[in-house]
């Protein structure tokens, strides 16, 4: 994602964000060595992470906390993908409410390639 995002975008990348917030354990959240989630390039995770002194601290306290932290990241992970299921998952077709009415929201899921490029 980046400050061009467009709907097309969004049609793709939320969904594997979904995806990623559901289906991938908990701890590897903590991870600051890798990539996790699929929604974004690697080329944007590498340049938004901090410098290598604040990763190390990060590194330290996940490793000390790691009971408490994969604790925490289960509960939030499940709470976000509730919420963004709910809030996004309708309109950009995802989630079990994917077929669900937006009723007066554009469903852009149902959107044409030719209406999707328009809004773009």
């Amino acid at each position: 994602m980046d400050t061009s995002t467009t709907y097309s975008m969004l049609l793709k990348s939320f969904p594997k964000l979904f995806a990623d917030l559901t289906e991938i354990p908990a701890i590897r959240f903590s991870s600051t060595s890798e990539q996790v989630c699929t929604f974004v390039s690697s080329e944007i995770f590498k340049k938004s992470l901090p410098n290598q002194c604040l990763l190390d601290n990060l590194n330290q306290i996940a490793k000390c906390y790691s009971r408490e932290i994969e604790d925490l990241l289960t509960l939030l992970l499940h709470k976000f993908a509730k919420g963004f299921e709910r809030q996004k998952g309708a309109i950009f077709g995802f989630g079990e409410n994917k077929e669900a009415d937006t009723g007066t929201v554009l469903k852009i899921a149902s959107a044409t390639e030719e209406e999707v490029t328009k809004l773009d």
